[in-house]
């Protein structure tokens, strides 16, 4: 491989360095971009010429001082121990890549699936806080990398998991009550269907009233009576949920009216400052005069913002909620056919098609039993099952420490303050960003210094605080919106500032303007190349001894 590939894999996990890759633009990006290729966490923009050819690559990597291979070519991954020897083949990323890579570095992040299962992620969620790239991860933080979409609501989850605020542990109960409960879910239904399939049964009998005798037939009537007091105790639980879903539905609605008036209020306040330019404005009640200035007419759109979105959450609350009415008005509905079949039984006259007779039968009297016996089989399993999942919910109580959270959540303000005033970030809602989980929205030259400040304290607390992976940090191209030769300056000794100790930083920049910054520098002088000619052979040589295990 080139001296350039050499340096970069020969220092990639040695927390002491930081490199610095500047001058070629395009090559200083893809070199950083194949790292997470080859590990199957896909930039978000990879270049245009991997999605026209198999690219192949090579990766070397240490997992506490054990060395490992990581090759891929095209949508083939290979896992090799240090000998060259290969452990693993893989060709899907999120049922095959993702646990092999859970596994050996320890991770034991699950998330719920849009399908709702428990699923290991994709190994971007791995490296999602340790990686900005110069496309998207400077305009919001947590979207450098393709493919997150897969999970619905991460974000959430992601942050408490790398910070720290949760440890391992609590992931691992939690896909455990979420198969349980699935398992719950399923043995409930088996549930239901015997259930309908012994009443059918017990209505589609045919007359022989040899074999029955008054005893038999009363039995018979005590135990559909108790069934159909079942039935109307789920009527009147699922009759309860209904109404409580239909009462959430009608006060989300009441809110999203009000959220839309104030809404409409913004705008119409915001379109009257437009239209009176630089227009002194009076105050009706008092007569103080307040400038229309850019400040005012940000500060209703900044409101107009917050209120949409608190619009949008509340139109997701409305969807699950409309879903809650239509779930308990079809269970309402099975109950209800459930409870009429039956009373139909009960009215049976005797001395006709009666319950006796349907009795009479040998063979549905078996069958009977058997649906009898199923049903207590499943009725136990169900109670241990609640049982198991009563223990689960106990152990995630315990797991959910309130203060480790304040503490994490405590360091991580801290630093975002410090970095919002070495990195001159004015103008933003310190209440706001000193959240560990809030979204920075701000715009201009100050955002991506606003982004830099949560990256950097965030990637603090998950060397301080977590109990999960850690990675080096790369950050590409921090010099975003044309900053000034000042702020250029406070990037550079922000980043080499509050870098952890025992954290490696690698920089990509076309220019340090001027800055003298500490660590192993690789310039690339040649337009998009990163590979030498004249190295071609042996780096070829080199691979083939891997590709020939994977055919």
């Amino acid at each position: 491989m080139s001296d350039l590939e050499q340096a970069a894999f020969q220092t990639t996990f040695d927390p002491r360095m930081t490199i610095i890759l500047g001058g070629n633009s395009t090559g200083k990006s893809s070199l950083i971009k194949s790292l997470y290729w080859i590990l199957g966490a896909d930039p978000a923009r990879i270049h245009e010429s991997w999605s026209n050819l198999k690219v192949t690559g090579l990766l070397e990597f240490e997992v506490d001082d054990t060395t490992f291979f990581m090759f891929r070519h095209g949508s083939i991954f290979g896992l090799f121990d240090d000998a060259g020897v290969l452990k693993e083949s893989m060709q899907k990323v999120t049922s095959q890549l993702g646990p092999a890579l859970a596994k050996l570095l320890g991770i034991n992040l699950v998330l719920p699936d849009r399908k709702g299962k428990p699923t290991t992620p994709t190994p971007a969620f791995f490296f999602l806080p340790f990686y900005v790239d110069q496309d998207v991860g400077w305009e919001r933080p947590w979207q450098s990398f393709n493919g997150l979409k897969q999970f619905a609501g991460y974000h959430r989850s992601i942050v408490s998991y790398h910070s720290g605020i949760l440890p391992d542990e609590w992931f691992v109960r939690r896909a455990e009550l979420q198969q349980i409960t699935a398992d719950k879910g399923e043995l409930q239904s088996q549930a239901t269907i015997v259930e309908r399939s012994a009443l059918a049964l017990r209505q589609s009998v045919t007359q022989d009233a040899l074999s029955i005798d008054q005893e038999e037939y009363e039995a018979a009537i005590l135990r559909l009576l108790a069934e159909l007091k079942k039935l109307r105790e789920k009527r009147a639980k699922f009759a309860s949920a209904l109404s409580d879903a239909i009462a959430q539905r009608t006060l989300l609605n009441d809110q999203f009216e009000v959220g839309r008036r104030a809404l409409k209020e913004l705008e119409d306040d915001r379109q009257w400052l437009v239209e009176r330019g630089d227009e002194d404005i009076p105050c009706p009640t008092c007569g103080t005069i307040h400038e229309n200035s850019f400040a005012m007419k940000f500060g209703i759109i900044e409101d107009r913002e917050a209120c949409v979105a608190v619009l949008n959450e509340l139109v997701d609350q409305i969807i699950e909620v409309k879903a809650q009415v239509e779930a308990a008005r079809l269970n309402l509905r099975t109950v209800d056919e459930q409870v009429a079949a039956a009373q139909q039984v009960l009215t049976i006259k005797h001395g006709e098609i009666t319950l006796a007779q349907v009795i009479a039968s040998e063979g549905q009297r078996q069958a009977l039993s058997v649906f009898d016996q199923q049903a207590t089989e499943i009725e136990g399993n169900i109670t241990d099952l609640t049982n198991q999942i009563e223990a689960v919910k106990k152990l995630i109580r315990k797991l959910e420490n309130k203060t480790r959270k304040q503490k994490v959540e405590a360091f991580f303000a801290k630093q975002i303050r410090e970095n919002l005033n070495l990195l001159d970030v004015k103008n933003v809602n310190l209440e706001k960003v000193q959240k560990i989980d809030y979204t920075i929205k701000d715009t201009g030259s100050v955002h991506p210094r606003a982004i830099l400040s949560y990256v950097l304290a965030f990637v603090g607390t998950c060397f301080e605080h977590t109990t999960a992976i850690t990675a080096p940090v790369i950050l590409d191209s921090p010099l975003q919106q044309d900053q000034d030769p000042v702020n250029a300056k406070r990037i550079f000794s922000t980043i080499e500032a509050q870098r952890p100790a025992n954290a490696q930083f690698i920089v990509g920049s076309v220019s340090l303007n001027g800055y003298e910054m500490s660590g192993k520098t690789i310039d690339l002088t040649e337009e998009r190349k990163l590979l030498q000619p004249n190295l071609y052979s042996d780096v070829s040589a080199l691979i083939d001894g891997f590709r020939r295990q994977m055919v």
